[in-house]
């Protein structure tokens, strides 16, 4: 008869030597996508304000609007009508500053 020796089993918990490393490809992937940046797209039928001609309307959440003029951070934007309480009107409509990156739908 013989005798069978048991397995040591191996700790379930993972000393800090033993922690995996990151590939080099992993490595360069997120180098590039940090050097490159994401490449923004707007959603569809819709456009960003940067994107529009200046005399352009467009239509934002039941807002309208003209633009005026735009620069890579700022778009001035005249608001004609807005779907906000009558009280509100008064802030909301003639002229305002929103971001050129605005998803708006070309009218």
């Amino acid at each position: 008869m013989t005798l069978k020796r048991k397995k040591k089993r191996e700790p379930l918990i993972r000393k800090r030597s033993q922690t995996p490393k990151k590939s080099i490809s992993t490595k360069l992937l997120v180098k590039r996508a940090l050097k490159n940046g994401p490449k923004w797209k707007p959603s569809k039928d819709n456009v960003y304000l940067e994107d529009l001609e200046p005399g352009n309307s467009f239509i934002r959440d039941g807002t309208k609007g003209i633009l005026l003029e735009t620069n890579p951070s700022r778009s001035k934007v005249l608001i004609i009508s807005s779907s906000c309480s009558e009280e509100d009107k008064n802030y909301y409509l003639g002229k305002q500053t929103w971001a050129s990156k605005t998803e708006v739908k070309k009218n």
